[in-house]
């Protein structure tokens, strides 16, 4: 499987043999990795076996949990700070993640390549993540992010969307603000926003 080429979808399973070490030498993988199940991987080290980031040919990245009643916030950040990306990485989805928190990568500017990005489900943060550092990201489609009331410069930080052109904000049904004193200055290339 070390050669194996293409995009490739893998669901991590406790007790079959999925786990997260079976990505680790599959370093030729190109197109797009998607990775379901995620609830089911225990913590950061588990999360790390999977060698995200010598994956240099992936450009899409999609990170799946399962919905779950019990309190999982924590180990889903773990989980999340383990699948550091390769830096080369263009697209990222995450969906259902439960964590309270962006993982500290995302936050970063190491991430130089990335151009779309949607959360879908997270539904503990309250807060955005600080996209802005990411110097060429075009689209951010934020979806069901229920927790969410307010966008403000906690989503800026200090810096400016010197790419961005398009923000889908789809069924935030608790989104009751959305503030910036300038526009113009954090979004100069910004065409397109769809709430």
């Amino acid at each position: 499987l070390g050669k194996l080429q293409g995009s490739v979808e893998f669901c991590a399973a406790m007790g079959q043999g999925h786990g997260m070490e079976e990505l680790a030498g599959m370093n030729s993988l190109q197109g797009t990795l998607s990775i379901k199940g995620l609830h089911v991987v225990a913590n950061k080290e588990e999360a790390q076996k999977a060698q995200l980031q010598r994956k240099e040919f992936v450009k899409a990245l999609k990170f799946e949990w399962e919905a779950t009643l019990e309190d999982t916030s924590v180990s889903h950040e773990q989980v999340l700070e383990g699948l550091q990306p390769h830096c080369n990485i263009e697209e990222m989805q995450i969906r259902r993640y439960q964590g309270t928190s962006s993982p500290s990568w995302l936050e970063c500017s190491l991430l130089v390549k990335l151009r779309y990005i949607c959360l879908t489900n997270c539904w503990n943060w309250t807060v955005l993540p600080q996209l802005a550092q990411l110097p060429r990201l075009k689209v951010v489609h934020i979806k069901e992010l229920s927790s969410i009331s307010r966008i403000d410069d906690r989503f800026y930080g200090s810096r400016v969307f010197q790419s961005l052109e398009k923000i889908v904000l789809d069924d935030m049904q608790n989104l009751v603000e959305w503030t910036a004193e300038s526009t113009d200055v954090i979004f100069p290339v910004l065409q397109e926003i769809i709430i």
